[in-house]
């Protein structure tokens, strides 16, 4: 399967809360007891797919800075395949997170990034890095867009032709910022993004907010809706529901890169949309118990069916 989108290392200090901060009224303060990175936004969803057994090709960009040797080095040693595009200057995106490990919560987040569009050199040297061995190979194509400066219409258009050309799946998880360059681009968003991107003020319900997306659009689209499940409007009319298991959430951070992952791999078995679907509900049930960015083994997704 072959992952483009926007890299982001989650650094996590995590620790105990044994009294409040004297110099804020009411602030808590952390007692650190350790610090640990996880691959955040396109690679936690290149991850995920790695993690359940199938190979992931990831094409990104990071910063000539410490945070994107970080990020390399961990998607090496997870086994993932890196394609990655270095830019002199550049940020790579970081989000700390401070963590209470007794009370299981966050407590505050920062985020380090300056969001840089491509420029026009950048954006053909990154489409140029493209295998075309690995194009032809990959069963899936995948945009995970965070809006960070990496996607713009030149590289969706390039991804439609060649998936097109290929006869691949291409699928993506836009943001409603970036919505109109996907036209024409099958796409899986949340139910606030969907509001969001439809522009919606009133009382429509879900399947009139689907069907008015996939009208703009002209493509097929599925709407998560978290623990309700989820649902698939497809070009031609069509409308699928898949309920999901009643589960506590505990934390969704990630929870859409894993859902997303695990549907594709679904739709490359060649199984249909709706047991595709069920896999990636059951797969995000998973992933929202536990903290932080997360990944689900092949063996907690069949347990889940148990």
């Amino acid at each position: 399967i072959l992952v483009v989108g926007d890299l982001a290392l989650d650094h996590y200090i995590s620790g105990e809360i044994k009294r409040l901060n004297p110099e804020e009224f009411g602030a808590p303060l952390l007692d650190v007891t350790k610090h640990f990175d996880i691959m955040g936004c396109a690679a936690n969803t290149a991850n995920n797919i790695h993690a359940i057994g199938a190979e992931s090709y990831l094409y990104a960009v990071i910063g000539d800075d410490n945070t994107g040797k970080v990020l390399l080095n961990l998607l090496t040693s997870n086994g993932i395949n890196p394609r990655i595009m270095t830019i002199n200057g550049k940020i790579t995106p970081k989000k700390t997170r401070l963590i209470s490990s007794t009370r299981k919560r966050q407590i505050a987040r920062y985020d380090e990034e300056l969001k840089t569009q491509l420029t026009e050199k950048q954006t053909q040297d990154f489409i140029n890095s493209f295998s075309e061995k690995e194009l032809d190979e990959c069963q899936v194509y995948i945009v995970s867009d965070y809006a960070k400066g990496l996607i713009n219409k030149k590289i969706i258009d390039f991804l439609k032709k060649q998936s097109q050309k290929r006869k691949k799946i291409f699928i993506a998880q836009p943001k409603p910022s970036n919505f109109m360059i996907f036209k024409g681009v099958d796409m899986m968003i949340n139910i606030k993004e969907a509001k969001e991107i439809a522009g919606i003020n009133n009382n429509l319900s879900i399947e009139q907010i689907g069907k008015k997306i996939v009208k703009t659009n002209k493509s097929n689209l599925i709407i998560t809706y978290g623990k309700e499940g989820m649902g698939f409007f497809a070009r031609n009319g069509d409308y699928k529901y898949v309920p999901t298991k009643p589960i506590e959430a505990f934390d969704e951070t990630g929870a859409g890169d894993t859902a997303l992952s695990v549907l594709c791999i679904g739709l490359a078995l060649k199984l249909k949309i709706q047991d595709s679907m069920d896999l990636a509900n059951h797969a995000a049930g998973i992933v929202v118990k536990k903290m932080g960015t997360s990944i689900l083994t092949k063996q907690e997704l069949i347990e889940s069916y148990d």
